[in-house]
């Protein structure tokens, strides 16, 4: 009696074909990170976020904290293309944050947006200062947060991203 190893069928290597296809799909497709701790907030950017690219990837983090574990400390967790940090976050503030995801090599060239409810001044400068890429104030309005994140994703999408803390743009509705 002779045995011998199965022989792949079409169906598998068309399967296999396809998991390659989708494997690949999902490297492609932009991922952003968000640390945005209000719920109310978070549906707002992911519904117009999702209308605008609606293949993008949206991975979100409430606290600080838990970004700032996964993104530096888990080598298997996959890096998003761009984050977008909210300033008052229980915690570990915003600023704070993107000034420590600045310090490790796994995250220091990711672009980092602030998107705040302040526009203080003084909280502008402490944020671009600490290496955020831009610094948006957020709106209630529909069409100024779409602005915001289609600045967003140029930068996400772009080989020549801007330097760290040169953005500096705030969103009208200042």
């Amino acid at each position: 009696m002779v045995l011998s190893a199965p022989t792949a069928s079409r169906h598998d290597s068309l399967a296999a074909t396809d998991t390659a296809a989708h494997e690949q799909r999902a490297r492609d497709r932009l991922t952003v990170g968000v640390i945005e701790d209000s719920d109310e907030d978070f549906a707002i950017f992911a519904r117009v976020f999702r209308r605008m690219a609606s293949d993008a990837e949206v991975k979100r983090w409430t606290r600080a904290e838990a970004a700032l574990a996964q993104l530096t400390e888990d080598e298997e967790a996959p890096r998003p293309d761009v984050l977008v940090v909210d300033l008052s976050l229980p915690g570990i503030d915003g600023c704070e944050l993107v000034r420590r995801l600045r310090k490790h090599p796994e995250t220091s060239g990711v672009p980092m947006f602030m998107l705040s409810g302040s526009d203080r001044q003084m909280d502008i400068e402490r944020c671009l200062e600490a290496g955020a890429t831009g610094y948006f104030s957020k709106s209630p309005r529909s069409a100024d947060l779409q602005a915001v994140l289609d600045q967003i994703l140029s930068a996400a999408q772009s080989d020549e991203g801007e330097a760290p803390g040169t953005g500096g743009v705030v969103a009208p509705g200042r």
